[in-house]
């Protein structure tokens, strides 16, 4: 196994209305984000998917220089988010009758297991982006998480296969080339960011992870520390923007600046039907409380969508975690109310805090926008690949479990005794080895585009 103490990777996240990549190094404290940069996608990009390559090579690349610049490392080692408009899940299993059931379960018949689902027929413009492990059945015990280790005559796999459009990963993988980096890890952007927004309990006992972006929201659903349900809402903060243009007949740059000082996604907190917006050099005047109204239309329907998603899953009655929101569109006045009021719950905002990676990283990371791609520089880590391109371990160290457990009030920032969510004191360094169906049997069998 290589030493990654001394090794960076680069973390890319193509998003809808910007372009960010990170340098993260592990550290004895971590995972360290030394640098990071970020730049408008200037159209590159549309809702998640890069649809100009050039354009967004071009950006790229400054942003490359720049980390490379900061950081003196001529980076090879590179993990990009995956996102787009087009996500479905299929549920597949994969059965064998052992040769001898007095032989212990070992890891290698359990991948080998995974890697034959890898080659489930898709349609031809389909790819398998991730196959995400249940549980296992052995014999007549039902609902094993790790069989490795045990004996039986029949083991019998339950996955979630996530599938995306082809084309998607092709022009991730041509733009890396382009850029002249070698295609490496892939992940997708809802699993990223529930790495980096969601605690230890919360992946454990069930929760719902919500990341709010500019062209699409991200939806992850974690439980016993394994994702038992991702979906793509082709929709985001800039569909709020597109619609406040339409309503009012102003530029998207008015409409993003009322949008983030004024809006309210729920127009119940809007006392007052007389308050107005006045629009600079024109005589447009904007009530609040329509304002709220339109922004409120478009918010319902995402989180419709989402309350799909999640019945979807078929675990809904099983979250007693709740729901989790990061990314930019986690900012929108009033969403924890508009949630509270749509699903009886009240969520728990989240973003990327000195408990999520070594507190020496770049102050540009702990933001909400910033949960995908501080996701990817954390896995990326955990799965760095050897010098001859294999990946390393697929165990996880418990004292390198990433975690995070920040409140709407951003207390943690001031935890000095690190205390979870109950006000129990707890030991940042011990973690619990969650991660091992998590995250690192992803890159087992799917770890390169």
């Amino acid at each position: 196994m290589s030493n990654t103490m001394d090794r960076y990777i680069l973390a890319i996240d193509f998003g809808t209305s910007k372009i960010a990549c990170a340098a993260a190094v592990k550290t004895e404290n971590g995972v360290k984000i030394s640098a990071y940069r970020e730049a408008p996608s200037e159209g590159g990009i549309a809702r998640g998917e890069i649809v100009n390559i050039l354009k967004t090579v071009r950006i790229t690349s400054k942003l490359i220089s720049q980390i490379k610049e900061e950081t003196g490392e001529d980076i090879k080692d590179v993990i990009a988010g995956v996102s787009g408009t087009y996500l479905k899940t299929l549920t597949q299993s994969n059965k064998r009758t052992r040769k001898r059931n007095d032989d212990l379960i070992s890891e290698e018949e359990v991948n080998a297991l995974t890697e034959e689902i890898m080659n489930f027929k898709v349609d031809a413009d389909e790819a398998i982006i991730h196959v995400l492990p249940q549980y296992y059945n052995i014999d007549e015990l039902y609902g094993e998480i790790d069989p490795v280790g045990m004996p039986g005559n029949e083991i019998e796999g339950i996955y979630k296969l996530a599938i995306g459009k082809k084309r998607v990963l092709t022009n991730i993988d041509m733009t890396l080339e382009k850029l002249g980096l070698k295609p490496g890890q892939i992940l997708l952007k809802s699993i990223a960011s529930s790495i980096s927004s969601l605690t230890d309990d919360e992946r454990e006992i069930g929760t719902v992870l919500i990341d709010i972006g500019a062209g699409t929201t991200e939806l992850a659903i974690v439980k016993d520390g394994i994702i038992r349900h991702v979906a793509i809402i082709p929709f985001g903060g800039k569909s709020v923007t597109d619609d406040i243009c339409s309503a009012f007949g102003i530029s998207s740059h008015y409409a993003e600046k009322i949008k983030i000082k004024y809006g309210s996604c729920f127009s119940d907190f809007i006392t007052s039907d007389t308050k107005e917006i006045h629009i600079t050099n024109t005589d447009k005047r904007i009530p609040v409380k329509t304002l709220s109204l339109v922004i409120e239309a478009r918010m319902v329907e995402i989180l419709e969508a989402v309350k799909y998603e999640i019945s979807k899953s078929g675990i809904q009655d099983e979250l007693p975690g709740g729901i989790v929101i990061t990314g930019g569109g986690a900012q929108i006045m009033h969403l924890p109310g508009l949630i509270k009021n749509l699903f009886g719950i009240s969520p728990r905002t989240s973003f990327p805090t000195k408990y999520t990676v070594d507190e020496g990283s770049c102050e540009d990371i702990f933001q909400y926008e910033a949960s995908s791609i501080v996701g990817l520089a954390l896995s990326g880590i955990e799965h760095m690949p050897e010098e001859n391109g294999c990946p390393e371990s697929d165990t996880v160290p418990e004292s390198e479990t990433p975690g995070q457990s920040d409140e709407n009030t951003q207390e943690e920032h001031d935890n000095p005794d690190n205390r979870n969510q109950d006000g129990e004191k707890t030991d940042n360094k011990q973690k619990k080895n969650i991660f091992k169906n998590f995250v690192s049997k992803i890159f087992e069998d799917n770890g390169e585009v």
